[in-house]
């Protein structure tokens, strides 16, 4: 029998420092004496001095191992997290409460000065003590309040101990009708209620509740509605949410007869049909079973009767609210027959979406849509939450987990996500994770009360739930019990094949939103005006003329309370891509205008403007026409491509335009041969996809902004120390190899300039700060392909953009597809080089032969004698060398 062991305020003192570049992240982890971890705290950022976990952190001991246990605290790191020293204490067998103080580490050297205290309370132990044998170890509490379940006596087909091995995961409609029937009839058994001395059906009691509650809430119940929606940490979440309900379905299986060796299905809509299903049939055949067997139990009275799912017994309009049926389903929406889901999967670009997902370089991006942000990002959290909308009935609403169809379809979710994890590895993701969490406020939540990166309730405290850490869920699954029977994989012939342009939903705050819902786009020529549809339904919404595409916003609108992290969820982007309606309207964007329906999960539709949903804007490249030839005398690409044009010329200082009057005149084309002069492409006035490409990927223009005339403050013959924030640097590029390419970009200035450049240990002191950031806010060019952003200066800091692709001199970075049509890696060495320069004080050049040109071109290492020139008359003196012998292949 097992003792709570409860271990709050804990602090620590004086803690040794073992990072090598900046302070220590401690954390504390109690192990027993045998090794086993008992509990671990969260981890602090950058703390050494006075480290303080306030906790409580709860562990179960069994009573017989009370006593000796060890308290050490870590440093977390990029690779193996740094011991700091430990101690042993003494864990009381009584109940109570003791505290300990001014405890010295041991362990690592330096330890003995650190201290630390604690206080450690014991209960349960009388009680442990006293406790009957258990068959296994309890399940979660049943629901507590209106709902509360007597206790059940004696064993329980629902606590059956599981054969070790690993199940696999099938795509439902492939699998043999067979299986199908163990699923259905496994599924079915999870319905059924526990019953009390008497033999009364106990509300609320069922394992499908119970598991079913966790998402939502359960009415009536004070049960608490975990919600990870926004978060970066969204599908590790529901990793061990499905293992739970695996081994409950596996329970089933075992209680009808079956071996228990029954993994839960997929519903792989990737591939849309399936055996002439979109939705499996045998889904839809048990809503309609489940929905007349609930149907005959409410009219009997029967308290039980919403169990499966739990609508309400008020009487809409002459109908319940259950949702299965269009004839009783009130408020709801009932799934689509297959034609319409079809349509609506396909309008929403729900396919393309989920692969793409695949190709993100950075864990948040593919994990959250509240991270995905530019031109061509998409998390798998998007088509996760169109599915739920499009799905229809009560997958739309906070009740979603009620339905079958839900187990499935986030199975296939979490198989988008393994995927991604074999790509980019399980450590590379981990440290993604990680390192961008501690660098946040962490915003616990009751699914994570450490936050993001840390423990996910209910899953750790109820026990026998594999994967119910952050850092567990991101391994292989057979660790976790179970395999896929495939997973997706990254696509090249279904990839963007031109920059798209979209209605983007901006500064979506669901908050502010009553309801999930989904959105229905239209394109119109905004000299005309728009009709909206008269019709609700989805083929009224997709048959409407000028049908762009359709989207979603999903969140948790709990009908008692609001859900907390959808309350405190950061404002994200969401996007339609209407680029194949533009093209079939034949309609330049810069004469187009949106109109919107939003749809609620009652299926209620009305304008945009007539709901909170942000109004969205057309967002896309600044050419349309990729292709066109403009130039003068011409009109291929429209008075509208010409006039962008000379909005971009005057803006870039091209100054021989001085109107945007759309006509491309003498002066239009001497601005393009000057642009085409310094950017070092045809001089022909001819503007053109080169051209096109030229002026808006790999442009620096702006990059020193930030400078406003000032300049690193130095002489000839100091000593510049610049620092590298390695936390901030892509997973995917070893920080030694940044280090390397940067030592190389700070020499081929020491000798013109007479500075000695080196590296600091710490940001403090240093001259120079260099870090890594997401530029896309920042970015003028993010619809129209990479390199918009690529790097900004000021005095005394140089700032790469995360977001984009890079590489390395050496080569030892992660060689990453393609996935859109214009991808393409840059190069640190040869930005570093020109953002180097920025902070000496040089402005840019109109010659392409110069590091300093604004225009970006790979291998571009080596100072040209202007660039020299340039750099001397800002710190005067002989570099003792010769012009243009600066290079960055001289160290190499």
């Amino acid at each position: 029998m097992s003792a709570t062991v409860v271990f709050s305020e804990i602090k620590g003192t004086d803690l040794v420092n073992v990072d090598r570049a900046t302070l220590s992240d401690p954390y504390v982890v109690i192990s027993s004496k045998g090794g086993v971890e008992l509990t671990r705290t969260e981890n602090l950022r950058n703390e050494v001095d006075s480290a303080e976990w306030a906790g409580p952190y709860e562990a179960s001991v069994p009573v017989e191992t009370l006593g000796e246990v060890k308290v050490a605290v870590m440093d977390r790191d990029r690779g193996p997290d740094d011991p700091m020293g430990h101690v042993i204490i003494q864990i009381p067998a009584a109940n109570g409460t003791v505290e300990l103080s001014d405890l010295a580490l041991t362990g690592v050297a330096g330890a003995d000065a650190s201290r630390l205290s604690l206080k450690v309370s014991v209960s349960n132990i009388a009680d442990a003590a006293n406790a009957a044998p258990a068959a296994a170890p309890p399940r979660a509490p049943t629901p507590t309040g209106a709902a509360a379940a007597p206790a059940v006596a004696g064993a329980h087909w629902t606590e059956a101990a599981l054969p070790a091995g690993v199940v696999t995961r099938k795509e439902v409609r492939k699998m043999s009708e067979e299986e199908q029937t163990r699923v259905k009839n496994a599924y079915m058994k999870m319905r059924e209620n526990k019953t009390d001395d008497v033999g009364n059906a106990i509300k609320g009691s069922s394992e499908w509740c119970r598991l079913a509650s966790y998402h939502g809430g359960f009415p009536g119940t004070s049960m608490t509605a975990y919600c990870s929606h926004g978060r970066e940490n969204f599908p590790n979440w529901h990793r061990p949410y499905l293992i739970d309900f695996e081994q409950m379905l596996r329970r089933a299986d075992m209680a009808l007869g079956g071996d228990s060796f029954l993994g839960l299905p997929y519903w792989g809509w990737e591939e849309l049909s399936v055996h002439d299903q979109v939705m499996p049939k045998m889904v839809r055949e048990m809503c309609a079973e489940i929905d007349s067997g609930t149907w005959a139990k409410m009219q009997a009275d029967d308290p039980t009767a919403l169990d499966f799912y739990p609508g309400s017994w008020e009487n809409r309009d002459g109908h319940y609210w259950l949702g299965y049926r269009t004839t009783r389903a009130g408020e709801m929406v009932p799934v689509p027959d297959d034609s319409a889901l079809r349509r609506l999967v396909e309008s929403a670009d729900v396919i393309a979406q989920a692969e793409r997902s695949l190709h993100m370089s950075q864990h948040r991006e593919h994990a959250s849509s509240t991270y995905a942000r530019g031109r061509a990002k998409v998390s798998i959290e998007q088509p996760h939450g169109t599915m739920h909308v499009h799905t229809g009935d009560v997958m739309k609403s906070h009740r979603s987990s009620f339905h079958p169809i839900f187990w499935m379809h986030h199975c296939n979710i979490d198989r988008f996500y393994q995927a991604y994890l074999e790509d980019e590895g399980y450590a590379n993701s981990k440290r993604e994770f990680e390192r961008h969490q501690r660098r946040r406020p962490a915003r616990p939540d009751p699914g994570y009360p450490d936050g993001p990166w840390g423990r996910l309730e209910p899953f750790y405290s109820n026990g026998g739930v594999p994967g119910a850490t952050t850092e567990a869920t991101m391994a292989p699954t057979a660790t976790m019990g179970y395999e896929f029977d495939s997973l997706p994989r990254k696509h090249s012939d279904r990839l963007m094949r031109e920059a798209p342009w979209y209605a983007s939903f901006e500064q979506i705050r669901v908050a502010t939103l009553e309801r999930p819902c989904a959105v229905y786009v239209y394109v119109y020529d905004k000299a005309s005006s728009w009709t909206p549809p008269a019709g609700n339904t989805d083929e009224e919404l997709l048959d409407a003329p000028g049908f762009a595409g359709s989207g979603s916003i999903f969140f948790f609108a709990l009908p008692d309370k609001p859900c907390d992290n959808c309350q405190g969820r950061e404002p994200y982007d969401m996007r339609v891509d209407v680029t194949d309606a533009l093209r079939k309207a034949n309609l330049h964007p810069k004469r187009a205008a949106l109109g919107v329906m939003v749809a609620d999960d009652g299926g209620k539709a009305v304008p945009v403007e007539q709901t909170k949903v942000p109004v969205p804007v057309l967002r896309g490249p600044r050419f349309f026409f990729t292709e066109a030839m403009m130039k003068q005398g011409g009109d291929e690409g429209g008075s509208e491509e010409v006039e962008e044009l000379q909005r971009l010329l005057v803006a870039g200082g091209y100054k021989e335009t001085d109107t945007v009057d759309g006509d491309f005149g003498g002066k239009t084309e001497a601005a393009v041969r000057k642009f085409q002069k310094q950017s070092g492409i045809t001089e022909d006035g001819v503007f053109g996809p080169e051209s096109k490409r030229r002026l808006t990927s790999g442009n620096l223009t702006n990059d020193g902004a930030g400078m406003q005339g000032n300049q690193l403050n130095a002489k000839r013959g100091a000593t510049v120390s610049w620092w590298l924030d390695a936390d901030s640097v892509p997973t995917d590029l070893p920080i030694a190899s940044v280090e390397k390419d940067l030592a190389k970009a700070f020499a081929v200035w020491a000798e013109p300039t007479g500075l000695k450049f080196t590296q600091a240990a710490q940001q403090k002191g240093a001259k120079i700060s260099i870090s890594f950031d997401d530029r896309t806010p920042m970015n003028d060019f993010v619809f129209d392909g990479p390199g918009g952003a690529l790097a900004e200066a000021t005095a005394s800091s140089i700032t790469f953009d995360e977001s984009d692709r890079w590489c390395l001199s050496g080569g030892d970075h992660k060689k990453r597809p393609p996935f859109t049509w214009d991808d393409q890696e840059f190069e640190l060495l040869t930005i570093a080089i020109h953002e180097i320069g920025h902070v000496l004080g040089l402005k840019h050049s109109e010659s392409v032969a110069d590091v300093m040109s604004p225009f970006y071109f790979p291998g571009r290492i080596k100072l040209s004698p202007n660039d020299i020139a340039q750099v001397e008359g800002i710190i005067p003196g002989s570099g003792g060398g010769k012009s243009g012998s600066s290079s960055a292949c001289d160290i190499l």
